[in-house]
């Protein structure tokens, strides 16, 4: 009956072990993931004939492999973008690995410098990112209609990632946005640390540590120059 039993525990111990290394190393996976380079820009280039910028230029907060990891299906792209002497129209394109049109828009830049947000739209025309795949983004400022090759363009990608059910957890314990912005940054899905952090400023402007942790977060990707830039909320 003794020797019974021990036969049934040994595959369970073995498969509870095999479950708690795994929750162990899916972060580790993602985090590597997030490191890895791929093509993009993003600040955009200097004045163009058209489009006199003040002293910054068009940026992207992205990471600085221009790589994106987030949880959302229709997930959240945040740019600066400057001010100009007249209202400019932008262009975001985004594009799957294939380059196939997924989802484009266009709007006009009026008014002073700051942190823009896009957001994918949840509607039944656009599905929702695939887990695991690279889709391609792009933000142009068109300079001269007529000319497009004098777009000032900042690009880089974004991938859905399925999040790891022990992060799930963790996170339902957490109260405050700073510090879930903080271990979404620490399992490597800087995306979502940034909406975060954004969602509670947008409400809470004069919150100082949420100030101070969305400082902290661009500076971790050297994107200190425009930390202390307005949040100009959605296009």
């Amino acid at each position: 009956m003794l020797e019974n039993k021990i036969k049934i525990m040994v595959p369970i111990t073995i498969f509870l072990t095999y479950l708690l290394a795994l929750s162990l190393i899916l972060p580790q996976i993602v985090m590597a993931e997030s490191r890895e380079g791929f093509p993009g820009r993003r600040v955009g280039g200097g004045t163009r004939s058209g489009c006199e910028l003040n002293s910054k230029q068009l940026m992207a907060l992205s990471p600085e492999n221009n790589l994106g990891l987030t949880k959302a299906a229709y997930p959240t792209l945040f740019f600066f973008v400057p001010q100009t002497s007249t209202p400019k129209t932008v262009e975001f394109v985004l594009r799957d690995d294939k380059n196939h049109l997924v989802y484009e828009k266009t709007f006009t830049k009026t008014g002073s410098s700051g942190i823009i947000n896009l957001s994918l739209p949840q509607t039944t025309s656009l599905p929702p990112l695939t887990i695991g795949k690279n889709y391609r983004w792009y933000l142009s400022m068109i300079c001269e209609p007529n000319n497009r090759a004098k777009d000032i363009v900042v690009s880089g990608w974004i991938r859905r990632v399925q999040l790891d059910p022990s992060l799930t957890q963790k996170l339902e314990q957490i109260k405050t946005a700073a510090d879930r912005a903080d271990l979404y940054a620490s399992a490597g899905l800087w995306q979502d640390a940034l909406v975060t952090l954004a969602e509670d400023r947008y409400t809470q402007p004069n919150n100082s540590q949420l100030v101070t942790s969305w400082t902290k977060l661009l500076q971790t990707e050297k994107l200190e120059a425009i930390a202390q830039e307005p949040l100009l909320g959605n296009r």
